[in-house]
């Protein structure tokens, strides 16, 4: 990266930095954090893994397209012009519905286990 050397220069490199640090720890979160189970997970468990998984994966897929589109405008391989704010915040958005989407199965308002099992049971004493 070149040299930061006016006021928009820095801000952006601010925001740059900030956003990869806000989704890198939502997809850590999504992948790591949400899918720490039990010794003997549910089938239900197991299928909010593989949806967290997914969501996480998106999300690093979508740091990946970011981080290449920075590489190829930095270097010079096409046009200026494609220098669109547009395509950032379409693949920024969709990162979001994917962490929101692997809030809502955590939150249990998705994929629950059956009655009984569900930690909303397990809050409310059982009733």
């Amino acid at each position: 990266m070149a040299p930061i050397t006016d006021t928009n220069s820095a801000i952006r490199a601010i925001h740059i930095v900030s956003a990869a640090i806000l989704f890198l720890t939502l997809a850590y979160m999504s992948h790591c954090r949400f899918t720490r189970s039990g010794p003997e997970p549910t089938e239900e468990k197991k299928i909010r893994n593989k949806v967290y998984r997914i969501c996480a994966y998106a999300m690093y897929s979508g740091l990946g397209l970011l981080l290449v589109r920075y590489c190829v405008l930095r270097a010079g391989l096409v046009p200026e012009s494609w220098n669109d704010a547009p395509a950032v915040l379409i693949i920024e958005a969709l990162m979001l519905i994917a962490f929101g989407f692997s809030w809502l199965v955590k939150g249990d308002t998705l994929w629950r286990d059956h009655i009984g099992r569900s930690s909303l049971y397990r809050m409310n004493g059982g009733k």
